[in-house]
């Protein structure tokens, strides 16, 4: 029968907890203290992070005159609430000066999803001031380097307006009916291009279909010849 084997426990290195304690306690209560302070710390960011974002959503929504918009952009260069006040002031300032505060957005904040607002108010700007064809022409290029943008209905009712303006009734109708077709019905939008469509269609010129027969010709003017007056011999 094989010798069973047993285990000497009292020969074998037992574990002390307070000789382990005495040797790396303090290693241990520095490492938890370290964890706390690290988490405290992100907590305090992330709430004041919260609270000044909410801070600064406050001031934006009532800054409602140049110096306070200014003001934010001042305090918060290159921040998402400096780009929204510049744009929110370029919307209130004078043509003269918005055309000036929409080019400093699009200077200061390249390649922004907020691009397209700050083109948009740059044709407005040249609407408002009756340049029609350049404005057009601003429009029109919106639509077509961000013809899935969030503008691309605005701008095509901008880019109608030009053309109407500028009597090109054929060419505003279509973009106005573009916009018909792209816009749910009801919204703002629908009704405005659908009036103008409507309103276009009066206007425009009926155009008749040619004939497939040709026109009878018209008739021959025989001018009438007065008769010869009577000899004197035959009198």
């Amino acid at each position: 029968m094989a010798q069973e084997t047993r285990t000497d426990w009292s020969s074998s290195e037992q574990f002390e907890p307070d000789l382990f304690w005495e040797r790396h306690g303090k290693k241990i209560i520095y490492a938890v203290l370290a964890l706390l302070a690290i988490g405290a710390i992100v907590y305090v960011w992330q709430r004041q992070q919260t609270e000044e974002a909410d801070r600064l959503v406050q001031r934006l929504a009532t800054a409602t005159n140049p110096q306070a918009l200014e003001s934010i952009i001042h305090d918060y260069p290159g921040k998402p609430v400096a780009k929204e006040a510049l744009l929110r002031l370029a919307s209130i300032a004078r043509p003269t000066d918005a055309a000036g505060l929409y080019q400093r957005f699009l200077k200061d904040f390249p390649g922004d999803p907020l691009t397209e607002s700050a083109l948009l108010g740059l044709a407005g700007v040249e609407e408002s001031q009756g340049n029609f064809a350049a404005a057009k022409t601003k429009y029109l290029e919106l639509t077509t380097t961000h013809p899935n943008g969030f503008t691309v209905k605005l701008a095509k009712l901008g880019a109608a307006r030009c053309a109407e303006a500028l009597g090109q009734l054929k060419e505003a109708r279509q973009l106005y009916e573009e916009v018909v077709a792209s816009t749910r019905e009801g919204s703002p939008l629908f009704e405005a291009a659908a009036v103008r469509s409507l309103v276009l269609r009066r206007d425009l010129p009926v155009t008749r279909p040619e004939s497939s027969t040709n026109p009878p010709p018209a008739q021959a003017i025989v001018p009438s010849i007065p008769a010869p007056e009577p000899s004197p011999s035959t009198r």
